[in-house]
């Protein structure tokens, strides 16, 4: 049998070839790896676009900084946003802009503010 590369034998059943098969096992699906390993996380990204210029502003956002940093104070003081799990308050509102003001999927936000899966669609 072959899975993801890796050529299992099952035929015999000795020891040595059991504890290769766990082997095998073990390597695909319980040594978990990090995904999002950039070092550009979302906030890192957020604080670093905030800094640049007004006119890429205007593209990521789909509007200038300050309105930007309004409808973000806004949601915190009257929408009930909070920082939750390391994503700020900037973030979450950058990451709903990204999905309806472009469109991006899940796994773009994903890859771009290196967030998990549940970060997203919550």
């Amino acid at each position: 049998m072959i899975s993801h590369g890796v050529e299992i034998s099952i035929a015999g059943g000795g020891a040595d070839e059991k504890d290769a098969i766990v082997g095998a096992y073990g390597c695909l699906y319980m040594e978990k790896r990090p995904w999002r390993t950039s070092p550009l996380s979302g906030d890192v990204y957020i604080r670093e676009l905030l800094t640049s210029n007004e006119q890429r502003i205007l593209e990521v956002f789909q509007m200038p900084k300050n309105p930007f940093l309004e409808l973000c104070d806004w949601m915190r003081g009257y929408g009930g946003l909070k920082a939750v799990k390391k994503v700020t308050v900037e973030e979450q509102v950058a990451i709903f802009l990204a999905v309806v003001g472009h469109g991006s999927t899940n796994r773009e936000v994903q890859e771009r503010f290196q967030v998990s899966n549940s970060t997203v669609t919550k």
